[in-house]
């Protein structure tokens, strides 16, 4: 994308886990939810030393919580965006995982009473992570083809649950923590020393999918899913994304690369925001199926 030259400013939250790279080639705006650890409130600005800071704490055991972005400053943000393009698309957090867009919502009304010349899309991703950064990706190249804001935003909004995730993790009690799992789930899976799959739903909450018995089966498991449901009308793209374990995340990748060599699959730390809820050690893959999320 030539600088300057956009049609719409593209804004995402810091749920959303894209390519560091990504945010300063297609000029993207991440507005930060807040994760306080040890009495300290922090911004997820996706900085590598803060998140590489961050998966230290959570490895000593220190709690960590989130809390969502509130009306006045989604409001700050879409009004500074608005002073030198007068549309925008916000591309938000599941409204099922968290209130952030609710506070959206209310902070576009308020906006565009001051400002009604201009135009801002909202989209409830009902995603996360890597299946949001996807998402961001994918509205760049329809931006970079001349699409316009609305045709973008409807076309996201239509196929969001083509956008899959699939993770596994060692550790369920942050989930429990955070309230994305139920205690019940938790502890049978620790009982039962299961590695377990998890997914997100077609209303944009995690779900336990299957279980499996060890880190190299849950991998291949995650691989043959996706494998088996990547979109084949058009070359493959992927991101894995790793709360500190590279090893791992190269390891699902080769799993992938081994069946389609062709494949673009990119490797991207899961931010500070959901890794406080996921804890260390998790690993997801993320991809676009032809069919919808079940």
């Amino acid at each position: 994308m030539k600088w300057g030259i956009i049609m719409f400013k593209i804004i995402t939250d810091s749920a959303c886990d894209v390519p560091t790279e990504l945010i300063a080639a297609e000029q993207l705006q991440l507005i930060p939810l807040h994760i306080t650890i040890h009495g300290q409130t922090l911004e997820d600005t996706k900085n590598a030393q803060q998140v590489s800071d961050f998966y230290k704490q959570l490895q000593a055991g220190s709690p960590a919580t989130t809390s969502q972005i509130n009306v006045g400053e989604f409001v700050a943000c879409f009004t500074e965006a608005l002073k030198g393009q007068q549309k925008l698309l916000y591309l938000g957090f599941s409204s099922a995982m968290s209130g952030t867009f609710s506070s959206a919502v209310a902070a576009r009304e308020l906006v565009l009473a001051k400002n009604p010349q201009a135009e801002i899309e909202l989209v409830d991703s009902r995603a996360a992570c890597g299946a949001m950064g996807l998402m961001v990706m994918r509205a760049c190249q329809m931006r970079a083809n001349g699409q316009s804001l609305k045709a973008t935003a409807d076309w996201l909004t239509e196929h969001r649950l083509m956008f899959n995730h699939l993770f596994t993790l060692s550790n369920l009690d942050y989930l429990v923590r955070g309230g994305r799992l139920s205690k019940s789930s938790a502890m049978m899976g620790q009982l039962l020393h299961i590695q377990p799959i998890l997914g997100i739903n077609p209303d944009g909450k995690i779900e336990p999918l299957r279980k499996t018995r060890s880190m190299k089966k849950s991998l291949q498991s995650m691989a043959d899913q996706a494998l088996a449901e990547i979109r084949s009308d058009r070359p493959a793209q992927l991101l894995i994304a790793t709360s500190d374990d590279q090893q791992v995340a190269e390891q699902l990748k080769q799993l992938i690369l081994a069946q389609l060599p062709d494949a673009k699959i990119a490797i991207t730390p899961i931010g500070i925001t959901l890794a406080s809820h996921t804890g260390p050690n998790c690993t997801a893959i993320f991809y676009e199926s032809l069919a919808a999320r079940q």
